[in-house]
């Protein structure tokens, strides 16, 4: 039987005969069975599910506001014995996801290193697959009977899916507006969502082919696909979005990172216009268009007109800010710069700078190593940045800090971003785990909760596990832990410095380390908490050095003995560090179900999506 002979219901139909009563007939019957106009509803279900999600996201937030609220106001005691239901719910989730999946498994299956969010982005893909594979029938029977219903719904879905893949792109974004969650967290979910876009373009792709191939072969699938401007709207769309999807492969990514950089986001907003083009208002698909627009849009101008030194709506537009470099000890670079654009900011933020005269073009993200300081002459804002040179741009600034002492550069600014969306001085006990650099974003914590009055705040305890390679690293800090060690002490808040110092040998740590009148612990002596006053010679006595790697999960279990009701973790630096920070806060969610705490919450500094 030719190609063009197909049964539909028991009846054979003359697929290449469209102009008789018979083809119009099953046409109708086709139609009726799944209507074209119908599948506009795949589109809703799979809108209604992402706003579905940022909705309870907001709700949770909204929650943990009013709960810091309420217990920063209260005079409860520090542990009351009775934690509520919804703690050990949460806790009970936060028990599976604060795990982190092994460095292998994520880089190879490009996945969130957050089991977590694993189990979120598997609950979506589920559901997406679901709704788009269980509706039968995918096919019909003549070509001429109307688009495949599968290639349509799926189509439809990847086009619901489209504004937020740019609502998760942006720095400043909608869904971070609603949430908190910071843009460099929804990176993962921007580009899943982008991908789960892909797949469905790809569905709604296929099923044309093999409709055309099935009915005249290649000469006819050749000649629709040429001919008609769908065709060839939809081929250059996917072409894009496949060159945007790919380049994001973290592998892929890091090879070629300038080049993906600057060709990211002009791609993206061109695959938009072809999209919109190819879309042609078919089944309302326009509406998306627009949301996509609508909040990209709101997000750069925000963005631009906010966040920047040089297009502040509120002061001097397109002005620079100088910058100067010094190399500190352990080959580490200090950023300085004074501003008047960037008055405030919370520890654990971030400031994007482009440097004119050495990378015009990069952009680098920098945790603000300091806390708000007005200079008194000029009234500007100091920023301070301490960066680990390593490859490309940081070994860059590392050579132009040791052969230009003086020198100054113009930057550009764009920020703060990130931190913590929680109040951080609700919380009877403060944990500060950090490797290397990314002391950055965590000793500012030290420094902004002793400068707090103590009645001001429910914080009784802090602790600081900083994790270096050398000795020469602790002085990048060190005026800045002991000033706030000793502002707390004298406020009555317990305070201990814990620092392992993993590659100097521990003769030279007790020799560098003795002469700055610090405690040297004996690397195999138990660890202690110990009593610290506003003495200096006694509040030295908070900072101790240890030589060799920390057992990272058993420090945590021992310090969480002495936790109080409720207690935040910040973790930051290397992969390992922040894992093992994670699998032990996970672990200690057993307290909270057990009526021991009321909550412990976990915040990661993790820019390695």
């Amino acid at each position: 039987m030719p190609d063009w002979m197909r049964y539909q219901n028991g009846v054979l139909y003359n697929c290449s005969d469209q102009e008789s009563d018979f083809f119009a007939k099953g046409k109708n019957i086709s139609q009726t069975e799944s209507p074209w106009a119908d599948n506009n509803k795949y589109a809703r279900w799979t809108a209604y599910y992402l706003i579905v999600v940022i909705f309870i996201v907001m709700v949770h937030r909204m929650v943990n506001y009013l709960t810091d609220y309420g217990y920063h106001n209260s005079s409860r005691p520090t542990y009351a014995g009775v934690v509520p239901i919804r703690n050990r719910l949460t806790a009970l989730l936060r028990l599976v996801g604060y795990r982190r999946l092994p460095a292998i498994v994520g880089s190879i299956l490009q996945l969130p290193s957050s089991v977590g969010s694993c189990l979120l982005i598997l609950a979506g893909w589920l559901y997406l697959l679901l709704i788009c594979f269980v509706p039968h029938p995918y096919y019909r029977v003549c070509r001429g009977f109307g688009s495949p219903p599968l290639a349509v719904r799926a189509g439809m879905m990847a086009n619901a899916l489209t504004p937020f893949i740019y609502a998760f792109s942006g720095k400043t974004n909608v869904v971070t507006m609603l949430t908190g969650v910071s843009y460099e967290r929804l990176q993962v979910f921007h580009q899943t969502v982008a991908w789960m876009s892909l797949f469905f373009a790809w569905v709604h792709t296929i099923p044309f082919f093999l409709a055309f191939v099935w009915e005249g072969g290649s000469s006819y699938l050749h000649s629709e696909f040429v001919s008609d401007v769908y065709y060839v709207s939809g081929t250059v769309a996917l072409v894009m979005l496949c060159i945007l999807t790919f380049f994001s492969v973290r592998a892929i990514r890091n090879m070629f990172y300038e080049l993906f950089l600057h060709i990211h986001w002009p791609i993206g907003i061109a695959y938009l216009g072809v999209l919109w083009w190819h879309d042609d208002n078919a089944l309302e698909s326009w509406g998306y268009m627009w949301a996509s627009l609508a909040v990209f849009g709101a997000g750069l101008l925000y963005r631009f007109f906010q966040k920047t030194n040089y297009l502040q709506l509120r002061g001097t537009w397109f002005r620079t800010d100088m910058a100067t470099l010094r190399v500190l000890d352990d080959s580490a670079v200090e950023i300085t710069v004074f501003t008047p654009t960037i008055a405030s900011w919370t520890p654990g933020q971030h400031v994007f700078i482009r440097f004119l005269s050495i990378q015009p073009l990069g952009n680098h993200p920098f945790s603000l190593a300091s806390i708000p300081e007005v200079d008194k002459e000029s009234g500007y804002t100091k920023l301070r940045f301490v960066v680990r040179p390593y490859t490309g741009f940081t070994r860059m600034l590392y050579k132009m800090a040791s052969t230009k002492v003086d020198a100054s550069y113009s930057v550009l600014l764009d920020g703060p971003y990130g931190g913590v969306d929680r109040d951080v001085t609700s919380f009877d006990t403060v944990v500060l785990c950090a490797s290397g650099s990314g002391s950055t974003a965590v000793v500012p914590f030290l420094s902004y909760l002793s400068k707090i009055p103590a009645s001001s705040m429910r914080v009784k305890t802090i602790r600081l596990l900083w994790v270096i390679r050398h000795v020469e690293a602790f002085d990048w800090f060190k005026k800045e832990i002991d000033e706030a060690v000793e502002r707390a002490t004298a406020a009555g808040i317990n305070v201990e410095a814990r620092v392992h110092v993993t590659q100097t040998p521990a003769e030279q740590v007790d020799n560098n380390v003795s002469s700055k009148d610090n405690k040297i612990d004996d690397p195999s002596s138990p660890i202690m908490s110990k009593e610290c006053s506003s003495t200096s010679t006694l509040r030295s006595s908070c900072i101790t050095f240890h030589h060799g790697r920390p057992d990272i999960r058993t420090l945590l279990n021992e310090w969480s003995n002495t936790f109080s009701n409720r207690t935040i973790v910040v973790s930051a630096g290397i992969e390992g560090v922040r894992n093992a920070v994670s699998w032990a806060v996970a672990n200690l969610q057993t307290k909270v179900l057990s009526g021991k705490a009321d909550e412990i919450y976990l915040h990661t500094e993790d820019f390695g999506w």
